[in-house]
């Protein structure tokens, strides 16, 4: 038999099985005593093997074809707005996949859908020999895979930033049932609550009579006493204030003062109100040291924390980084004196973990680590024997004796 262009077909058709037994059996005679088409055989073979593991590997598979698609179908989903709060109660937030929707819908839906048209289509080609060797089909899906990571980061940025919207829209709409609920109160009256990790503070002035609002905050300052007062904010169009700068476990007490339009000299404050920043373990921040879980490698080997602790009326911070087994914290030695950070605890186990975000019916899940650290059995004092921390959640712990 001649090593003709025939011969070529044969030997593709002798791979993917499609010969008679006839004319496999004098293919097989042929390969026999002739190195060239031995060759041209070893090499079918190689780019089917390749063609067959990327069909059903990890980058361009059957489930994750069917997740993609998936993916769309549930993109499509129509979009509906949450209604406006009404005279009783505030309504559940957008649910997380709406305002995911919004955000990126079309731009991944539309990268899914290339996605899968280029790989069939690149399949397609490589089969029916548009590809010089192997080692460029190989070259090719490695492109296609670090697209597909491209993409997958793209989509963890979308979603950080969705959750970040729900967050804040979750905290509006609080601010905006408190709001409805002052103003159905005929009486000027004024309220301050909690709103997340802030103290938010409001009252029901009339924005016709007043043309601008002030609003003043003491500390407690020990002994059921406040100190003097300081103004936080003036010229605010709205009696509506929300104050980030407080500390878990101190009492602060609030005061609105209300300008009057017609005469700028003439004002009207509120009745002061007091409230307090729940604390993180039920210690008291000025006491106790706080540990921040910050990051963590990717192989999970070690992680790093943010230890802080007031000196002198002055919070100071010192970051460590432990592996798995040791201890978080140690003595430090700041403007030549001698600080303990001394945590007594010990990073038992970092894991990854899916955390639910946001409120409503579709609570947005996001991949996240999670530590666990344990105490030191010889420590005395401590409130808990282990307590778990995911990323950029913080507890407070006692001061080492």
């Amino acid at each position: 038999m001649l090593c003709t262009e025939e011969m070529g077909t044969l030997l593709s058709r002798y791979v993917d099985g499609e010969l008679a037994d006839k004319e496999r059996k004098s293919i097989e005679a042929h390969l026999e005593t002739c190195a060239s088409c031995r060759d041209v055989l070893n090499l079918f073979q190689r780019n089917d093997n390749v063609l067959n593991n990327a069909l059903v590997g990890e980058a361009f598979g059957a489930q994750t074809v069917d997740a993609v698609m998936t993916e769309i179908r549930r993109l499509e989903e129509p979009m509906v707005v949450a209604p406006a709060v009404d005279d009783e109660s505030a309504q559940p937030p957008v649910a997380m996949r709406q305002v995911i929707q919004v955000t990126r819908m079309w731009p991944f839906a539309a990268a899914a859908a290339l996605m899968i048209a280029c790989v069939g289509g690149v399949l397609a080609f490589a089969k029916f020999g548009g590809f010089g060797s192997s080692q460029d089909l190989v070259h090719m899906f490695e492109r296609e895979r670090q697209f597909a990571r491209d993409e997958q980061a793209s989509q963890r940025i979308a979603l950080q930033a969705a959750f970040e919207m729900n967050r804040e829209l979750t905290q509006s709409l609080r601010d905006v049932e408190v709001s409805s609920r002052l103003v159905r109160t005929k009486e000027s009256t004024g309220i301050a609550y909690v709103n997340d990790q802030s103290i938010v503070v409001q009252a029901n002035y009339s924005t016709e009579k007043f043309v601008s609002f002030e609003v003043f905050r003491t500390k407690e300052a020990g002994g059921g006493r406040f100190g003097p007062w300081a103004q936080l904010r003036d010229k605010l169009p709205l009696p509506y204030y929300k104050d980030t700068t407080v500390e878990p476990g101190v009492n602060y007490m609030y005061q609105i003062r209300a300008i009057y339009r017609d005469d700028p000299k003439k004002y009207e404050d509120s009745p002061p109100w007091v409230q307090m920043l729940p604390l993180a373990g039920g210690l008291d921040p000025r006491r106790s040291l706080k540990v921040r879980f910050i990051a963590a490698l990717p192989d999970l080997s070690h992680a790093t924390f943010e230890v802080s602790r007031y000196e002198n009326e002055t919070r100071i911070s010192q970051f460590f980084t432990v592996k798995v087994g040791e201890k978080i914290g140690d003595v430090q030695t700041i403007e030549g004196k001698q600080v303990d950070f001394s945590t007594r605890y010990a990073l038992q186990s970092i894991v990854e973990r899916e955390e639910e975000l946001g409120v409503g019916p579709t609570p947005l899940p996001r991949r996240t680590r999670q530590v666990t650290l344990k105490a030191d059995p010889k420590a005395k004092g401590l409130v808990v024997a282990s307590f778990t921390l995911t990323l950029d959640r913080d507890q407070y712990v006692p001061l080492p004796q």
